[in-house]
């Protein structure tokens, strides 16, 4: 369905496209105790305003960046030989957003000291990819098999499975597989593909739109002559090149509609509503797909916010918890993978608040701050000390205020 409907093409490439300009970074812990504060709050899944910034607050005071040339960072910004890196995670993401399943294999090194890192990361096709199950409960996954041009047995280990809830519950263990987001959208997919359809044969076969015909002229054995006159109708009153032209024949004169365009039959409002439940199943607003009736400055601007919110971010932090705990591992207990959202334009609003946070407290420090905004930790020492801002005084040393009930007292004695 995803190939070959145009709205749900539309809306899961707006959404893998976004998910996949958000980077994903390698950090090493630096303070364990706001690590698992920070690890608490990034599992509640909070998308709102004030739930960014506390992470974003957290994740600075936890967190500090590795280099570039770290072997982690390297392996995800170029997971094989064939994908870029935006490459793949747009098939990761596209592949859960369609199938409900997104696949990764990972062949990890088997000797020496690097066994158990992953060498490079490749994406199997939902479509062929089956996870085999056991048939005692609680059912688990023993392997995988890739059946693509024979049946390939692939490690368990070497594969990372990332999929959507399934409520199924089967005998076959369907709860194991992702539940496809086109699976309950089915007859909403198929009603868009007969309004498609509609809309095609209606634009081919358009065609003339009426007959005048003269009723009143003797048409002289035109009976006779119907053949003749079926061809010419065909060839005067078909394909899109005759559309809404009117056909002229013998007799007295009258008129005769043959034909209803799409707006008499009321299929475009139809297709309005049907690409208004496709996007609500993918928690995104219709309004970011060129919809100009409801199309403003300010709300196209929040609905761009709930597009990375309710739909990109979602799918992001699925792969940033599997890489987590399927790969960092192998590369160190301090080690971890994360996205960094503070380049995200319609974001900006969040870090404003943060800006805001740093601004109410009574005391600061620099690197902290600089840390947060994703600058970079400055090397002086001196910016990595704790000021108490200026400004604040105990009452005892402010001269001239009275004492209401000891009007006499001096505070300066």
């Amino acid at each position: 369905r995803y190939a070959t409907l145009d709205d749900v093409y539309s809306i899961v490439r707006l959404i893998a496209k976004t998910a996949g300009m958000i980077p994903l970074r390698v950090y090493k812990v630096k303070d364990q105790k706001k690590f698992l504060q920070y690890q608490h709050a990034i599992k509640t899944f909070d998308y709102t305003s004030q739930s960014l910034v506390k992470k974003l607050l957290l994740k600075s005071q936890a967190l500090e960046e590795v280099d570039t040339n770290d072997e982690l960072q390297m392996l995800l910004d170029n997971p094989n030989s064939l994908y870029t890196k935006s490459e793949f995670l747009e098939g990761i993401y596209t592949s859960r957003l369609i199938t409900g399943n997104s696949y990764i294999y990972k062949p990890t090194l088997e000797e020496g000291v690097n066994r158990g890192k992953t060498t490079e990361m490749w994406i199997l096709p939902p479509a062929f990819t089956n996870p085999v199950i056991t048939q005692t409960f609680p059912k688990q996954i023993t392997q995988y098999q890739l059946r693509l041009f024979g049946i390939v047995n692939i490690a368990k280990d070497d594969v990372m499975h990332s999929r959507y809830y399934n409520p199924q519950f089967t005998i076959m263990g369907d709860e194991l597989i992702g539940l496809s987001p086109l699976q309950p959208l089915h007859r909403t997919a198929e009603r868009s593909r007969a309004e498609n359809d509609f809309m095609v044969r209606g634009f081919q076969n358009a065609g003339a739109q009426g007959i005048v015909n003269f009723e009143d002229i003797d048409p002289n054995g035109a009976a006779e002559s119907l053949g003749k006159m079926k061809n010419e109708f065909h060839a005067e009153g078909s394909d899109t090149i005759n559309a809404r032209k009117r056909l002229f024949y013998a007799g007295k004169t009258s008129y005769t509609q043959i034909g209803l365009g799409p707006v008499d039959m009321a299929v475009i409002e139809s297709q309005k509503i049907t690409f208004k439940k496709l996007c609500n199943a993918y928690g995104v607003s219709d309004i970011l797909f060129n919809n100009g009736e409801a199309s403003t400055e300010s709300n196209v601007k929040e609905m761009v916010k709930r597009l990375y919110t309710n739909a990109a971010l979602p799918e992001v932090y699925a792969y940033r918890d599997m890489l987590n705990k399927e790969v960092v591992p192998a590369y160190g207990a301090n080690y971890f993978v994360d996205c960094d959202i503070t380049g995200i334009t319609e974001l900006q609003e969040d870090m404003k608040q943060l800006a805001e946070v740093f601004s109410s407290l009574p005391i600061m420090n620099p690197n902290l701050i600089l840390e947060a905004f994703n600058y970079g930790k400055s090397e002086d020492p001196l910016m990595n000390q704790y000021y108490i801002k200026s400004g604040y005084q105990a009452i005892e040393d402010v001269a001239g205020i009275p004492d209401l009930e000891n009007p006499s007292k001096d505070y300066n004695a």
